[in-house]
């Protein structure tokens, strides 16, 4: 099953004063969200041949810079942040089922999107 995943990434882990590189890539692990991460930064380098880009991913797969996490949690966690009490009202935070979460969501989507409001026609 694949998550989304929040990674950041050192464009040089020796020097930080390069900056970092931000993305959402959706992965089956937090390793393979690295890679992902790593690969698109490459993208935007230009390199003198396919393995120096490889080289290259590989170092900042492996510098142990890079740091992954799922999106999940981020959500789970704002869940619990802005309906705490109504989820919880004993005050026992359990762990929030997304899976169950999407198909409330999806039996419920008319109920919890806002509808644009119709616009007037001008004269009538």
């Amino acid at each position: 099953m694949q998550d989304l995943f929040n990674v950041t990434a050192p464009w040089n882990p020796d020097n930080d004063e390069e900056g970092v590189y931000t993305t959402t890539v959706k992965a089956g692990n937090e390793d393979e969200a690295k890679r992902l991460c790593a690969e698109e930064m490459a993208d935007s380098l230009t390199f003198s041949s396919s393995a120096e880009r490889q080289e290259w991913i590989d170092d900042i797969v492996n510098s142990g810079f890079i740091d992954a996490y799922p999106t999940s949690e981020e959500l789970k966690n704002g869940l619990r942040a802005l309906y705490g009490e109504e989820l919880f009202p004993d005050g026992v935070h359990l762990d929030i089922d997304l899976h169950a979460l999407g198909k409330l969501l999806s039996e419920n989507r008319d109920r919890l999107l806002i509808k644009p409001a119709p616009t007037m026609r001008a004269g009538g």
